[in-house]
C-alpha cells in the first residue's frame, strides 16, 4: 500500500531534486562557458551595403521601376489609376524578392568563407552584446569588396512618378 506523502517531505524531495541540478549544471557550466567564449561575429549591415548582390539586385530594381514608369506614361489617365496600384504591389513584392536573393547569396558566402576557415559558430554582431571575434573585414577581403566607406557613390533610386497613387 501507498502511504500519502506530506508536505514536509515532498518539499525535502524537491529541495533535494534542485541541489542535484544546480550541482550538474554547476560541473557543466565551465565547459558551456569555454565553448560559447569561441565563437565569431560578422557586421552583415556592412557587408550588405557592398556585397555584389544587393548591389545587382539595386540595379535590377531601378530597371524594373524605369519600365513601369515608361508603361505608366503611355497609359491613359483612368488606366493610371489602376496600373498605379499593381505596379506598386508587384514593386514591393519584386523588392522583397531581390532583398531575399541577394541577403541569401551574402550569407552564402559568409558560409563558405567561414567553412573554409574553421569559424563557428557565426553570429550577427547586431545580437552580440560582448565578446566574440569580429570577422567582418577578413569576409570582405575574401570576398574581395571595398569597405563600406570606401564605396562607390551610388545612384539614388528611382521613384515612382507622383501621380500614381499611394498604397494606405
Amino acid at each position: 500500500m501507498h502511504r500519502k506523502m506530506t508536505s514536509k517531505e515532498n518539499f525535502r524531495r524537491l529541495f533535494k531534486t534542485l541541489i542535484c541540478m544546480f550541482g550538474i549544471a554547476a560541473i557543466g557550466a565551465p565547459a558551456a562557458r569555454a565553448q560559447l567564449d569561441e565563437f565569431y561575429t560578422v557586421d552583415s549591415q556592412s557587408i550588405m551595403e557592398v556585397h555584389p548582390a544587393f548591389q545587382e539586385a539595386m540595379q535590377e530594381y531601378q530597371q524594373e521601376i524605369q519600365q513601369m514608369q515608361q508603361q505608366l506614361q503611355q497609359a491613359d489617365e483612368a488606366q493610371r489609376q489602376m496600373m498605379g496600384q499593381m505596379m506598386q504591389q508587384q514593386l514591393q513584392r519584386r523588392g522583397a524578392e531581390l532583398q531575399e536573393e541577394a541577403f541569401d547569396k551574402m550569407r552564402q558566402d559568409i558560409q563558405r568563407i567561414a567553412d573554409e576557415k574553421g569559424y563557428s559558430p557565426v553570429f550577427d554582431i547586431n545580437v552580440v552584446l560582448v565578446g566574440g571575434r569580429d570577422i567582418t573585414d577578413e569576409i570582405m577581403d575574401e570576398m574581395d569588396i571595398e569597405e563600406p566607406g570606401a564605396e562607390m557613390p551610388q545612384q539614388p533610386p528611382q521613384e515612382m512618378p507622383e501621380e500614381m497613387p499611394v498604397m494606405p
